[in-house]
């Protein structure tokens, strides 16, 4: 199975996003911020992150890069 890390700030985005990858049968951790991101790619086996740039506590550019 697919793990995808998704760290999305937006409701409705977030929401969406998720709702098609768990239909199409992947694991989708859903995140909201830099800091939990962080903590879900470190607690598990993470495949794909699709990640918003803007963040309210960070960049997830430099999340990306950085771990």
């Amino acid at each position: 199975m697919n793990s995808i890390l998704i760290v999305e700030d937006d409701d409705s985005i977030n929401r969406g996003i998720t709702f098609v990858l768990e239909k199409d049968g992947c694991q989708v951790y859903s995140c909201k911020s830099v800091a939990q991101a962080r903590t879900m790619f470190h607690q598990q086996e993470i495949q794909l992150i699709i990640c918003d740039i803007t963040l309210p506590d960070g960049s997830g550019l430099e999340f990306v890069n950085a771990d």
